[in-house]
């Protein structure tokens, strides 16, 4: 499930970012949580990174509005959805099982999240280079489900759902963070 296919050329100004292999994260936590084909994930400030781009049954909306015709043109080479939009006015025009904001900066990630109509099981997952998601781990409309952190020895992620509180307090640092919309 979730497969992705390699991508052999990657178009000028395009790279392969997020952390070690975002494509594999989003994976575990995806096929973990239940989502399964055909999904929608919404990866708003997405830039130019293109390590979401190719998996199988999952429908990817990259949406950032410094993307310009020729980073537009790259996307589509790859066959990829893109929308050179603000993100903070813009959503998608469906409900979207997982929104995806890996190293989001410039982004006021509670008002894009408040914006989008996420299915009410559905996913926020967080990663950034520059700490953890403090914002989102105070928020009272959100709930931290599950940590993923990358294991060198076994090349894989490995998902914690079961002692979340000193990711809460900051005490330890995740690689990916999911939350889901508390029951209003």
């Amino acid at each position: 499930m979730y497969e992705r296919t390699p991508i052999e050329i990657i178009p000028g100004g395009m790279y392969e970012g997020g952390f070690a292999n975002s494509s594999n994260a989003i994976k575990v936590a995806l096929e973990h949580f239940g989502v399964t084909p055909p999904s929608t994930l919404y990866y708003p400030g997405s830039s130019t990174d293109i390590s979401l781009v190719g998996i199988e049954g999952l429908r990817v909306i990259h949406a950032d509005n410094s993307l310009d015709e020729h980073m537009i043109g790259g996307f589509a080479l790859l066959g990829a959805e893109i929308h050179a939009v603000d993100v903070h006015v813009w959503k998608p025009d469906e409900p979207v099982d997982v929104i995806a904001f890996i190293n989001p900066s410039e982004i006021d990630v509670p008002t894009v999240i408040k914006r989008v109509n996420l299915r009410s099981d559905g996913l926020i997952l967080w990663a950034f280079w520059g700490g953890p998601p403090t914002r989102l781990l105070n928020s009272e409309e959100l709930d931290l489900v599950a940590v993923l952190n990358y294991d060198e020895e076994t090349d894989k992620y490995v998902i914690n759902v079961d002692s979340l509180d000193e990711y809460k307090t900051g005490e330890k640092y995740g690689s990916f963070y999911a939350f889901n919309q508390k029951e209003k």
